[in-house]
């Protein structure tokens, strides 16, 4: 007999922050150059913040 697992997906609101970028980095196949400004999911904005590779502007926005 075949066993399944079933996975419940968890549907969850992400938060997209406004981030400057203080490098120039890839990021999903995109390069992000420095002084540029793009939206990023906010656990990775709060990451680059505290790396210093990048400063939140502003955010707040769900997706």
């Amino acid at each position: 007999m075949n066993k399944f697992i079933i996975f419940k997906a968890e549907t969850k609101e992400v938060l997209i922050l406004q981030v400057k970028m203080l490098v120039q980095t890839q990021y999903k196949s995109r390069l992000l150059r420095r002084g540029k400004t793009y939206e990023v999911p906010d656990e990775t904005a709060k990451r680059w913040n505290q790396a210093k590779i990048a400063i939140i502007l502003s955010g707040g926005d769900k997706k």
